[in-house]
């Protein structure tokens, strides 16, 4: 969290926080961390992610990853003096 609280004291409590869906954000960081590569540029295949996830080390990583991804968020959105929240 310190490094995140540096960020936005140095911007003068602005920041800007894209939520992705953290179904995708935790199966994209799981990517990431399985073979070193996000999709598309060398990492697993949609066939070979989707097989991926449906393992029991997805589940334990995701039940800890989804909590990093809200914590993330709180942690940001607790720290900014102005917060715009638009929904595309």
């Amino acid at each position: 969290m310190s490094k995140r609280l540096s960020s936005v004291h140095e911007h003068s409590g602005r920041t800007v926080l894209l939520l992705r869906d953290p179904s995708d954000a935790v199966a994209s960081w799981w990517n990431h961390v399985r073979s070193g590569a996000v999709f598309g540029s060398g990492g697993m295949d949609r066939q070979g992610l989707r097989e991926s996830v449906a393992t029991e080390d997805f589940c334990r990583f995701a039940q800890v990853e989804v909590v990093n991804w809200r914590n993330l968020a709180m942690d940001v959105l607790a720290m900014t003096k102005d917060v715009l929240v638009r929904s595309l």
